[in-house]
């Protein structure tokens, strides 16, 4: 077999298994990065709060507080249902 033998063909096997698995790994980042997953916080069944992120909520609650969207009365509330 045009000289390689039987180490020509480890070495085929080897480099086809490494393609495959580039492969599987940029099929794999792809969808990860396409649904997102990574960005959007999770939410607690039953909770109204994000697993990781509580200041982004408080952040939203200071914009209307700021636009004036919600009272002073409201705002103190809302921050202390966010435990803040």
């Amino acid at each position: 077999m045009m000289g390689f033998g039987i180490g020509g063909m480890v070495f085929g096997l080897l480099m086809m298994i490494g393609i495959l698995l580039l492969i599987l790994l940029g099929i794999w980042a792809l969808v990860t990065w396409l649904s997102g997953t990574r960005s959007q916080p999770r939410v607690s069944p039953g909770d109204h709060k994000p697993v990781g992120g509580g200041s982004r909520a408080r952040e939203i609650l200071e914009e209307r507080y700021t636009r004036g969207e919600i009272s002073t009365e409201e705002y103190l509330d809302k921050l202390h249902t966010l435990g803040q």
